[in-house]
């Protein structure tokens, strides 16, 4: 196992509850969520679709706020801050991964991956980094084309590449197979092991694919609004 259980969490929710109106009633997502995320851990959240799963990534990356309960990182509670705080945390902390690649079109796998870094503000180095980033995922031949160019295996590769440009501690990945065939999917997953292994990188994989899942450090079932452990 990479993580350091022993460590101080990189993040943490406490009593973390989420709820949505719904005509006259109110929807109970997530019901008093405790969780803490050791450095270098490889955590997976499995669940039926409607549970929550979604829900619980975006706001452990900032893009949603909680009903009740806090998100605490490195000691720091995520929405008691400014936008501004709030915003840096997004941009730099935490890397995301999704379905559906969510690459601009326009530009191209290098573009896309620099896309962080022109948030933050260009620094000399980024094309160099970016370069090196896209071949160490297998693109270094790749970077000039543009996503309608690439397969759908390569297009999430660069999505990977553009979550870690910025060597976030975190990374949020929501299904980030699910939109692929088998074999494509289960390079992309072991992809994702594998830097997890060597980058010592934090990743919260939320996936529908239990076989997949259970090679995590642990395995995680959301279901009425909690986490179970699965053995």
């Amino acid at each position: 196992m990479n993580a350091n259980p022993s460590a101080p969490p990189i993040l943490e929710t406490r009593a973390l509850c989420k709820s949505f109106p719904s005509g006259t009633q109110v929807l109970h997502v997530l019901r008093g969520i405790d969780l803490a995320l050791s450095p270098g851990e490889f955590v997976s959240i499995v669940g039926v679709s409607g549970a929550g799963k979604s829900t619980l990534l975006h706001i452990l990356g900032g893009l949603d706020r909680p009903t009740s309960g806090s998100v605490v990182c490195r000691g720091n509670d995520l929405f008691s801050g400014s936008e501004e705080a709030l915003a840096d945390y997004r941009n730099t902390r935490v890397g995301f991964v999704f379905q559906f690649h969510h690459l601009l079109p326009e530009f191209t796998a290098i573009e896309n991956v620099l896309m962080p870094g022109w948030i933050r503000g260009e620094r000399p180095e980024d094309q160099e980094r970016a370069r090196i980033l896209l071949a160490e995922l297998g693109l270094a031949d790749r970077g000039h084309h543009r996503p309608g160019q690439l397969s759908g295996g390569e297009q999430q590769r660069v999505a990977l590449a553009r979550a870690l440009f910025l060597a976030p501690e975190i990374v949020l990945a929501d299904e980030p197979t699910g939109n692929l065939d088998s074999a494509t999917g289960q390079e992309i997953h072991d992809l994702i092991l594998e830097i997890n292994r060597t980058r010592k990188t934090t990743f919260v994989i939320v996936t529908h694919n239990e076989t997949l899942a259970r090679r995590a450090h642990r395995c995680l079932r959301l279901e009425e609004g909690k986490l179970v452990e699965v053995g």
